[in-house]
């Protein structure tokens, strides 16, 4: 079977972070750490919420809309005025997950640790704005300038790094995410996604900046509350149809917090102990 080829205009690849280094004994609150950084679950509800409230504020007045339309329609012609339609819950529930928001707290961090590593600037001319209408989130929400932030990373790592080599394995650890989501046909072989493609230098890219993230959170320690899965790398393509936005995991499923390692540096508003190194 022959692959449609798929005509890819940019991709955004960024990673979320996978095991991290607790204070001390860790606490329920913590949604990960990322070396000595502390991510709260309040922190990931706040912008989780910010993403529902908006979005549910926009689908009611869509609705409202269409229900005043629907009444001067039948004010105009006499009909008897129709019912008022109400959005479901459903409708009013965007598909963003508290999980999403992790994934983007945990890449930015890393991100921003391997520009500095590598003496890279993020580009300047990524607007939120497009990357939140893309989401269907509010433009100015934390969670767009988020997403707009790991993208211009992204594309800084992807135009410094070698390219991953190019091997079945890395063809299909970048086409099964695609597969899984529906946008790529299952069951296809490494050859098949480098014909549909047009060769591997998509995936070759892709998974070099998923491996330098990889890389930094095995050397600064990164771990999530074990209520989050596999951290994953979010993505999107963009081609012919539109964008596809698409998660990469990279790391195992989260682990206990109170099970992670006490951090290697003494906390800056706390004095070291005189006593034992601990």
């Amino acid at each position: 079977m022959r692959v449609r080829r798929l005509a890819v205009a940019a991709i955004a690849a960024v990673l979320g972070a996978g095991s991290l280094a607790a204070c001390g004994t860790g606490s329920p609150d913590v949604a990960a750490y990322v070396g000595d950084t502390t991510y709260q679950l309040s922190q990931v509800d706040a912008v989780y919420d910010e993403v529902q409230q908006s979005h549910g504020d926009r689908v009611r007045q869509a609705y409202a809309a269409e229900n005043d339309a629907a009444k001067q329609r039948a004010e105009q012609t006499g009909a008897e005025a129709p019912a008022t339609i109400e959005p479901s819950p459903q409708d009013l529930l965007h598909p963003a997950t508290r999980q999403d928001v992790v994934n983007l707290l945990v890449t930015v961090d890393l991100g921003r640790q391997l520009l500095a590593d590598r003496q890279l600037a993020a580009p300047t001319d990524i607007d939120p704005a497009v990357i939140g209408n893309g989401l269907g989130v509010d433009p100015g929400s934390e969670y767009a300038a988020l997403w707009a932030e790991s993208y211009g990373i992204y594309r800084a790592l992807a135009q410094d790094l070698p390219p991953a080599a190019d091997t079945d394995e890395n063809v299909i650890a970048f086409y099964t995410p695609l597969a899984d989501l529906g946008a790529l046909p299952p069951g296809l072989t490494a050859a098949q996604v480098r014909e549909g493609l047009g060769g591997a230098e998509l995936a070759q890219m892709v998974i070099a900046v998923r491996d330098a993230f990889a890389g930094k959170a095995d050397e600064v320690g990164v771990t999530v509350n074990p209520r989050f899965g596999s951290v994953a790398i979010p993505m999107v393509l963009s081609g012919g149809q539109g964008d596809i936005f698409f998660d990469m995991p990279y790391t195992t499923a989260g682990v206990p917090v109170t099970d992670a390692p006490a951090p290697t540096t003494e906390p800056a508003d706390q004095p070291a102990d005189d006593g034992d190194a601990h």
